[in-house]
């Protein structure tokens, strides 16, 4: 299964549009090559991407980004971003300002350090992103290129590129090859080695000639290989690990972000429908509220004259309230009262039975019923009490009852049914 999809990135012209031609090959967590590389259109590998879950690498080739060793103490790693930059300042053609700088892990008091233009490398990152192409880092692709400790490589196919131990790399067109390789004798160890790799064996045999007579008995390994396999000749290892960490020029400013625009693409239609259900049910339930309000206030207008009509002078503090006060104030007390009747039918059962003395008696007008306490030496006269009264359209009830020192109390009701 594909882990990485290394893209190489075009060293000539501008990236700018979708019919942009673009080469790119999977390699597995191993290193592997899985496949034959792919050639297309930035369409194409957009399409060619839906279905393969790996990261996508960028290859920028050495003639748009450099890397170099440089000095490193322990006190400096702290800051190395902010610092080291500078220490270049005299050797570069540029301000370093107009600068992008990433680094590698320092290691032996040295780390490498690349530098590539930053409006160009901008304008690579806009460009796959515009076809929602989500880049999860950029590698130089010379520092792709496998060299052991003490030694150097060396590949010519579509330019002249070189990796050095120390971290160097680089890449240069033909018509300057001649000039580096002649330099390159002063920065190789006397004890270090050479490999060469070229397309083809004509190209190989050339690049050896070209090569200064002190460096050619330090040729230890030749490989005829294409652009691809340059990357990936094995010297006793996998020189592709995806494991083995790759000095990412996407950090700082260009780091990996959050796909924040292609998730706003996928859902900007159901987010403008539910903003536009939104405003309609904020708009309805103001409207509602604001209806409600206004019916309010016309009812209490209506409460409020009402309480004028009927007192037209005092104050007004809760007129509701004080109209339904005003209205039970009014009603008569004894009108449709069944207290005397009530009274009439208890009084001469209670006086035929003389072991039973009324003790109080209570009449509720709004329940239009009469309440009574008794006492008696037994409870079956109580019980007599209440047989005789319950009946007809009279229903008598025993609220509670209870007895001491020989002497039984009884509560009792009586209510004229509707």
């Amino acid at each position: 299964m594909a882990d990485r999809i290394l893209v190489k990135v075009p060293s000539e012209g501008t990236l700018g549009n979708a019919e942009q031609e673009l080469d790119w090959r999977a390699i597995d967590a191993r290193g592997e090559w899985l496949g034959e590389a792919k050639r297309g259109t930035v369409l194409a590998l957009a399409e060619a991407l839906t279905n393969i879950k790996a990261e996508v690498w960028l290859m920028v080739p050495g003639a748009r980004v450099s890397t170099r060793p440089l000095p490193i103490s322990a006190k400096e790693k702290r800051h190395m971003e902010r610092l080291l930059p500078y220490q270049l300042e005299d050797d570069l053609a540029c301000d370093v300002e107009a600068l992008h700088f990433a680094f590698g892990v320092p290691a032996s008091g040295t780390v490498t350090i690349a530098y590539v233009d930053k409006m160009w490398f901008r304008s690579v990152l806009e460009f796959f992103a515009e076809f929602s192409i989500e880049v999860a880092g950029s590698t130089p692709e010379p520092l792709l290129l496998p060299c052991d400790e003490q030694s150097c490589t060396i590949n010519q196919n579509e330019a002249l590129m070189v990796h050095q131990a120390d971290g160097t790399s680089f890449s240069v067109n033909h018509t300057l090859s001649n000039m580096v390789l002649n330099s390159l004798g002063e920065n190789l160890a006397t004890n270090g080695s050479l490999t060469l790799v070229a397309g083809d064996d004509n190209a190989l045999s050339d690049l050896e000639s070209a090569l200064p007579e002190n460096l050619l008995q330090q040729v230890e390994h030749r490989f005829v290989r294409d652009a691809w396999g340059a990357l990936n000749i094995h010297l006793g290892r996998a020189t592709l690990d995806v494991k083995t960490p790759w000095l990412n020029l996407c950090v700082g400013e260009f780091s990996r972000q959050l796909p924040l625009m292609n998730w706003w693409l996928m859902w900007r239609k159901v987010a403008f429908l539910g903003c536009v259900t939104l405003a309609l049910f904020i708009v309805a339930n103001f409207s509602q509220v604001q209806q409600l309000k206004s019916d309010q206030a016309i009812m209490q207008k209506d409460i409020e004259a009402a309480f004028r009509s009927v007192v037209p002078r005092g104050a007004m503090v809760d007129p509701l309230r004080q109209l339904k006060a005003k209205m039970k104030s009014e009603q008569g007390t004894a009108k449709g009262s069944d207290s005397v009747l009530l009274i009439s039918l208890v009084a001469p059962v209670i006086a035929s039975l003389p072991d039973v003395e009324l003790q109080g008696i209570q009449y509720n007008h709004d329940r239009n019923e009469l309440r009574f306490s008794v006492k008696a030496g037994s409870f079956k006269n109580i019980e007599a009490l209440r047989n005789r009264l319950d009946g007809g359209n009279f229903k008598a009830t025993l609220m509670s009852a209870s007895a001491q020192g020989g002497v039984h109390s009884a509560r009792l009701k009586i209510a004229k049914l509707r």
